[in-house]
């Protein structure tokens, strides 16, 4: 669409848990009158604000635009646990084996193991981790690897070269 070009985005069933007005004022845009509401939605994954937007100002007959949009909250991470690029240097951002235990199933793997994971190689699916979906494998806090299960063996989506000394 930036492009200028017409793209068909496909329908998808989302969730809208809210749809709250904030604020409503009459003003000009870019030089334009137009009345702007702030709205707080608080909906499902994959849901498109912007056609959010849209489709509702369709459906009221006047037209709707997202002037700005700022994102809250994305499953469990909320603004609490975000910093802006001049505050990298000042806090401690959360790292990725904190982000994969919030929001994925995962498993501790053991010393020995972190070699062949970090490098690819199929292991035996851990013991206990569920075998449906992506999981997080983790050594000491640290994010190795995505995998899936693949006929009893791990089968990585991602594997992440160790920022720790882990041996490698």
């Amino acid at each position: 669409m930036r492009a200028g070009e017409d793209v068909e985005v496909p329908e998808r069933e989302v969730t809208i848990d809210a749809f709250d007005l904030i604020d409503l004022r009459h003003t000009a845009v870019a030089g334009v009158p137009a009345t702007v509401i702030d709205v707080r939605v608080d909906c499902s994954a994959g849901t498109y604000v912007r056609a959010l937007a849209r489709d509702v100002g369709d459906a009221l007959g006047v037209g709707g635009h997202v002037v700005a949009l700022r994102r809250t909250r994305s499953g469990a991470f909320t603004l609490e646990d975000a910093c802006s690029v001049e505050d990298l240097g000042l806090v401690d951002p959360l790292t990725s084996g904190v982000a994969a235990r919030r929001s994925l199933p995962w498993v501790d793997v053991g010393a020995g193991l972190v070699r062949s994971v970090v490098h690819g190689v199929r292991i035996p699916w851990p013991e206990g981790a569920p075998r449906v979906g992506t999981v997080a494998f983790l050594h000491d806090d640290e994010l190795l690897a995505l995998a899936e299960c693949s006929s009893g063996t791990a089968a990585y989506s991602a594997v992440f070269p160790p920022a720790s000394g882990l041996p490698v």
